[in-house]
């Protein structure tokens, strides 16, 4: 099959290992062929000029939909609004499913993943970090915070990077501390969960349910949070979950799936 798969890029540097370069990759591993686009234009022109049996569209839902195409699937793993028209809907949120399915769309479950090929970042990098948070604090980011700043005599805060010093950044953590946005909704559900694992960091996430694996020792509040930090200082729980990510929480899991719903629409 042909597909189509669009995403909207912070900037050029996070197109590596991202979503759009992870499922194009693999997609076409699996013997796929793949065009992707980026709606804020980083990858070029965003023109669809020859047919296409399948888009995916991890953003851009409208412009997904104006895509003359047999099938149509959207992922959703935060508070945007996917419109109706979409043949399935995808998410590792289970109250987004929960949302959709209820709305009466044809909706599955799909963990996250991560992406080993990133793993090459960590050559000839120093484990050099204790515990570490990095990304975004913002509106949506109320809870994430306030630890922040409970915490902030043991960790330490870097700012947003992305593709390969984001993985190399986090091949330098011992703990990479892993508050989750609001919109996880209360589950344990994030990016940087199975990436700091796959990188062979300890995460230390917030605790909630997860219906599959989701890599981390978990926390409710500041003091727990700072006790596993020193415990996990102590100790190399992290590499437990590396090979848990490695066995079970890749694209090369994922992917199949991703072929076989396709291919039953």
């Amino acid at each position: 099959m042909k597909w189509l798969v669009i995403d909207r890029l912070y900037n050029r540097e996070a197109y590596w290992c991202g979503h759009l370069d992870s499922y194009g990759h693999y997609l076409e591993a699996a013997g796929e062929e793949v065009r992707r686009i980026d709606l804020a234009g980083h990858l070029g022109k965003n023109r669809v000029d020859e047919p296409i049996d399948v888009v995916f569209a991890l953003e851009g839902y409208d412009f997904a939909l104006t895509v003359p195409a047999k099938k149509r699937i959207a992922q959703v793993a935060c508070d945007l609004e996917v419109p109706r028209g979409f043949d399935a809907i995808v998410s590792s949120i289970p109250a987004l499913v929960e949302k959709y399915r209820a709305r009466g769309d044809s909706v599955r479950y799909m963990p996250l993943a991560f992406d080993t090929r990133a793993r090459v970042c960590a050559m000839g990098v120093k484990r050099d970090l204790d515990c570490i948070f990095i990304g975004t604090v913002g509106p949506n980011h109320k809870r994430r915070g306030e630890l922040l700043r409970e915490l902030a005599d043991i960790v330490t805060v870097l700012p947003p990077v992305f593709g390969r010093l984001y993985f190399r950044t986090l091949a330098r953590a011992r703990v990479v501390l892993n508050p989750h946005a609001e919109w996880a909704c209360g589950v344990k559900n994030n990016m940087r969960s199975f990436e700091a694992s796959g990188m062979s960091a300890t995460v230390v996430t917030d605790a909630g349910p997860a219906p599959s694996f989701v890599p981390g020792r978990t926390f409710s509040n500041a003091a727990e949070a700072r006790e596993i930090i020193g415990l996990s200082l102590r100790d190399d729980y992290g590499s437990l979950d590396t090979l848990e990510t490695l066995a079970r929480g890749t694209y090369e899991s994922r992917v199949p799936d991703l072929i076989s719903l396709a291919r039953s629409l």
